[in-house]
């Protein structure tokens, strides 16, 4: 809700929210006249805030005073009253040593055990509605000096609003007069100073607080916990960040994933590995799943070792090609010179991703720091154009590869193969197969299966089962898989007796059907178990 316009100091007219306050005393007073007389106010308030030429001009505070007096005169705790302090608060412009003054005198006069509730409530207005730490710090002074403690909760707000309008060094000291004058502590006074303290890194300080705070058995919360472990890590105290979570986790809070972070952070960054990934495996137990930021501080950790092998089995741990770059670039820039196997990740990693200018890019990388790629490099990149069927491009990038005098090896022809079979040419693929006998490369299970596959793509059921004669000629022996593509295609093309003679060469070959081979026989395999070599 806006509040109403401040008249200029000339202005005559009353504010509608102080008439309103006025309006109810006078009207109070009219009602309990008879039972019980009480004094009427000389001036209404609302001409008297709207009129007096300066802050704590002494007849705006007597006209509080009078107000106030009249209202708690009919009820201690009369809803109005409350109204009537935060107008006089946020509008008036009292001085907060006049408004301490002005409750006191109508407090004492009609309700004194009222008093400590309604500077309560003055402060928190103070505090809370014009974030004028200075005024609110001063009324509270003057509270203290007229002997009125007030609540614990407009004390944390006065605090707060120290700690965001002036600093948390004020907000300390302020805290440590409170406490200097006996004034009560909870948790919720503690993180208020705390949390500031922290912010503006005072991290001894609010270590210190919480220190102090345990000794004086306030039992902290799970935020303060967090608090203080995240400052001891910042001040790398690898010991007491340990100490502090262990007692966390005794009082029943459950660390998140931040604060265990932070721990295994720190003990990295002292060269604990042991102990970090003790932490880690505790996590992952617990069904923490091994992200970005724990692996790329347990890599950090395992780089200064100089363990390079370790952080890469981080990153299939992970399976996050973001840790891999992560990685190769913190390797390239402070050490150690990363090696073959960083680039061979994070090319890998790129090319699964289809992404493959970057992984160009890494391949320039590995060039320029005089790494010579070997032939798992240029078959990640081969098969990362297969996979987004961009055939020429990877064939082009093989004749680059032999142009530079690396030899292809199975791997490499098997990809290739299977790439142009998916495209449908079959012919080239076959070509490459002749390629790969005549450099003496050995075709394996997988050469074959795309092979077969490939032909029967094409409705080439005859030319697939040529390739099933090429296995045995080179005593490859054929898998159960092959057949059931073989026997399904032919079954697909009616051809029932070359799938029956299938069925025979493999069971002479010691090949048992599985329930994929039944299930392709069905309902036709009374006939099949009838059937012999003879007939």
């Amino acid at each position: 809700m806006m509040r109403p316009p401040r008249l200029p100091a000339a202005a005559s007219a009353p504010i509608r929210r102080r008439h309103l306050c006025t309006a109810a005393a006078a009207t109070i007073t009219a009602k309990t006249s008879a039972s019980n007389p009480a004094p009427q106010p000389s001036e209404p308030l609302s001409a008297q805030f709207a009129s007096f030429p300066a802050a704590g001009t002494t007849s705006a505070a007597d006209g509080l005073a009078s107000s106030l007096r009249q209202l708690l005169a009919y009820s201690p705790t009369h809803p109005r009253a409350f109204p009537l302090l935060k107008s006089a608060a946020l509008e008036a412009r009292l001085e907060p040593g006049a408004l301490v003054d002005a409750v006191l005198s109508a407090a004492e006069a009609s309700a004194p055990a009222a008093a400590p509730e309604l500077l309560s409530h003055l402060l928190t207005f103070l505090s809370y509605g014009k974030r004028d730490s200075a005024a609110a710090a001063a009324a509270y002074s003057r509270m203290v000096a007229r002997g009125v403690v007030p609540d614990t909760r407009s004390r944390t707000q006065l605090l707060v609003t120290t700690a965001r309008g002036a600093s948390a060094a004020d907000a300390l000291a302020l805290f440590e007069e409170m406490r200097s004058n006996g004034h009560d502590a909870d948790a919720k006074i503690y993180d208020a100073v705390m949390r500031a303290c922290f912010k503006e890194g005072m991290l001894g300080d609010a270590v210190r607080l919480f220190d102090e705070m345990t000794a004086a058995g306030i039992k902290p919360d799970k935020h303060l916990y967090g608090l203080t472990i995240a400052a001891l890590c910042k001040m790398r105290e690898a010991d007491r960040a340990l100490h502090v979570l262990a007692e966390m986790k005794e009082a029943g809070f459950r660390p998140n994933d931040t604060t265990q972070g932070s721990v295994m952070d720190v003990l990295v960054k002292a060269g604990r590995m042991e102990e970090a990934l003790q932490m880690k495996n505790e996590m992952v137990a617990a069904g923490k799943k091994m992200d970005v930021v724990l692996a790329t501080s347990l890599m950090h950790g395992y780089c200064l070792l100089r363990k390079v092998g370790k952080a890469l089995d981080l990153f299939d741990e992970t399976n996050c090609y973001d840790l891999a770059v992560k990685l190769l670039n913190y390797l390239r820039f402070k050490g150690p010179q990363p090696d073959l196997a960083a680039y061979s990740a994070v090319i890998n990693g790129f090319c699964q991703q289809g992404n493959m200018s970057h992984a160009l890019q890494f391949l320039v990388l590995l060039l320029k720091d005089g790494f010579k790629p070997n032939v798992a490099v240029y078959n990640c990149i081969i098969a990362g154009y297969k996979s987004l069927q961009m055939m020429e491009d990877a064939y082009k990038f093989y004749y680059t590869m032999m142009k530079d005098g690396i030899v292809a090896d199975t791997s490499i022809y098997t990809t290739l193969i299977d790439g142009f079979s998916k495209a449908g040419n079959v012919t080239f693929a076959s070509e490459l197969y002749s390629e790969m006998l005549a450099k003496g490369n050995v075709p394996d299970h997988k050469t074959f299966t795309t092979l077969v596959h490939g032909f029967i793509r094409i409705g080439d059921t005859d030319g697939a089962k040529k390739w099933l004669d090429e296995m045995s000629r080179l005593d490859v022996g054929p898998n159960i898989f092959i057949y059931n593509m073989l026997i399904n295609a032919y079954l697909r093309d009616g051809k029932l007796q070359e799938a029956f003679q299938l069925h025979d060469e493999m069971l002479d070959k010691g090949l048992k059907p599985d329930g994929v081979t039944k299930e392709l026989f069905t309902p036709n395999l009374s006939e099949v178990d009838n059937h012999s070599p003879a007939d």
